[in-house]
């Protein structure tokens, strides 16, 4: 765990602030979460705040900041902001936000190992202070949900208190992949937003939203509950912030002059850049970017030669010619560029250091991006099955990317994934069969400009248990425990009048299971225990428990 400190304050009132990023999970680590919070902090730390970061906090850490972040709240009365990025779940309608150290089997474990989002707002609520901000980059995948009984996407929507504004990074019961870059696309974002003088709150969400709507072809449309009744500016009107340097170029979380994207090319006045010597008009730079020979989406940065100091940055654009490619207009002088391509995942940036740009000139950069495309089939019983694809760097836990399958959409089964060329290993996960166990490919290598096919079918059989009391269907609860343990694969309830749910069907992976049922209308009756059931592949066994 990494805490950080500060206590800027600013003219307009106590701005206190608490920042977590979780992404060190045992279970399922996340690339961003880290990289988010600790950006998100020093913009708001420059922004005025005074700020707390944790990185990689456990339960106990997490507790006992959200409790100092009231206690501060309750003494200054000033305008709170709570950001939190890292795995959250959501279970029978609340929102959870999941330390590093959570050890979760069930959902019945979330509420013990996890931390209810509910704390923070209750600590909001008791302060009693005008605004409260809520920041929530938590809706990525459930890494529980095929041990939950009731797996739900994303997170649940929260009514905001009155005077503040709960923002999540996709829309409540969805999900928002994590990104393969230093930032996620809705922190990276937001941080651009923040930066906007003149630009009130709600504005800055409304921005982010249609920025991240863009990017992802609809796919992620993030998403406010707010009560607010008054007007918040992390830059007022009128006004400029001097940013704090970041440590390293790409962790820069700010820049020192905000630039809007302009609609044919990002221009920057760079005043302290002296004119082109006898009156010389300055040549445009063009950054051309490929992949394949494809013009691709790309991010580029552009700074000082051999400073953090940012003076633009520009989207390309994949379809429209005006921005790809991109024409930078500079001020004579020396520049290094980074270059981040948008659309091959797991690709890194590439960095042109000392261009030149001199007056009259035209500087030419082509910059090629090669990739290959993996084609991945989930199957269920040799058809068309809901999995998910997990891709990791060879030999590390980094993630890459994540995505599902469809059982029904023949767009998304098989998925066509384009990947720098190098080599991955990738984890496979059956959505809807319970008891199955991920499988792991190792070092399986992606070679540019080819196309490789990857096909896992997961075999299930069907379990169904009959319950009857004297000869008759009766009600009944049954749980599923793997063989010889405790472990909860699944359970549901049978009835004694609607015959689709008695006898009640599992669809399980073939191996051996303890099976429990429960009379629910038979007041004293115990439990019937059915031990090492054996399940097949493709078989369909029935049981009945007779009381």
């Amino acid at each position: 765990m990494v805490l950080l400190q500060s206590d800027a304050r600013s003219d307009a009132g106590d701005k206190i602030a608490l920042v977590i990023g979780n992404s060190d999970y045992a279970f399922s680590p996340l690339v961003n979460p880290t990289n988010d919070a600790a950006d998100m902090g020093a913009a708001l730390e420059a922004l005025g705040f005074e700020v707390t970061v944790l990185l990689n906090a456990d339960q106990r850490a997490m507790k006992r900041a959200i409790d100092e972040f009231g206690r501060k709240l309750d003494r200054d009365r000033g305008t709170g902001l709570f950001y939190f990025a890292g795995h959250g779940v959501q279970v029978r309608g609340r929102n959870y936000l999941v330390p590093v150290n959570a050890r979760i089997r069930t959902e019945n474990d979330v509420e013990y190992e996890s931390v209810d989002a509910g704390r923070v707002l209750a600590k909001m609520e008791d302060a009693g202070n005008e605004l409260n901000i809520v920041i929530l980059d938590a809706c990525r995948n459930n890494p529980f949900a095929r041990s939950f009984r009731s797996a739900r996407n994303g997170l649940a929507s929260i009514d905001a208190p009155s005077g503040s504004l709960i923002a999540y990074a996709t829309a409540p019961g969805s999900v928002a992949a994590d990104g393969s870059g230093r930032n996620g696309l809705y922190t990276a974002n937001l941080l651009r937003a923040m930066q906007v003088p003149g630009l009130g709150l709600e504005q800055v969400f409304k921005r982010v939203r249609v920025a991240v709507r863009e990017a992802t072809d609809g796919l992620q449309t993030p998403w406010e509950n707010t009560s607010l009744e008054g007007d918040f500016y992390f830059i007022p009107p009128e006004r400029r912030v001097a940013t704090q340097q970041p440590a390293s170029r790409q962790a820069a979380p700010v820049v020192s002059t905000p630039v809007d994207r302009q609609p044919q090319s990002a221009k920057v006045t760079d005043t302290a850049q002296p004119p082109a010597p006898d009156g010389g008009k300055d040549g445009p730079t063009l950054v051309n970017v490929t992949s394949n020979g494809t013009l691709v989406r790309a991010r580029i940065e552009v700074y000082k030669s051999g400073t953090e100091q940012r003076v633009l940055w520009h989207d390309t654009s994949s379809t429209d010619p005006a921005r790809n490619p991109a024409r930078l207009e500079l001020a004579t002088g020396d520049y290094d560029v980074n270059i981040a391509p948008l659309e091959i995942n797991g690709s890194e940036p590439r960095e042109i250091s000392n261009l030149r740009v001199r007056p009259g000139a035209t500087s030419t950069l082509d910059v090629e991006f090669p990739y290959g495309v993996l084609k991945f089939s989930g199957l269920v019983n040799g058809a068309l099955g809901l999995t998910r694809l997990e891709v990791f760097h060879a030999g590390t836990r980094q993630q890459v990317l994540w995505l599902d399958t469809s059982d029904t959409d023949k767009n998304r089964n098989p998925l066509q994934i384009k990947l720098a060329p190098g080599d991955y290993d990738f984890q496979v996960t059956a959505m809807r069969v319970l008891g199955s166990e991920p499988r792991l490919l190792q070092n399986v290598s992606i070679i540019a400009n080819e196309t490789r096919s990857l096909t896992e079918d997961f075999e299930l059989g069907t379990l169904s248990v009959l319950a009857t009391a004297n000869g008759k269907l009766t009600s009944s609860r049954v749980e599923i425990f793997e063989a010889g343990t405790r472990i909860q694969v699944s359970w549901g309830d049978t009835s004694d009048q609607d015959k689709k749910r008695n006898p009640l069907p599992f669809r399980l992976a073939p191996k051996h299971y303890d099976v429990q049922v429960s009379a629910l209308n038979l007041a004293g009756s115990e439990p019937i225990l059915i031990e090492g059931v054996r399940l097949d592949a493709r078989a369909e066994e029935t049981l009945t428990a007779a009381f």
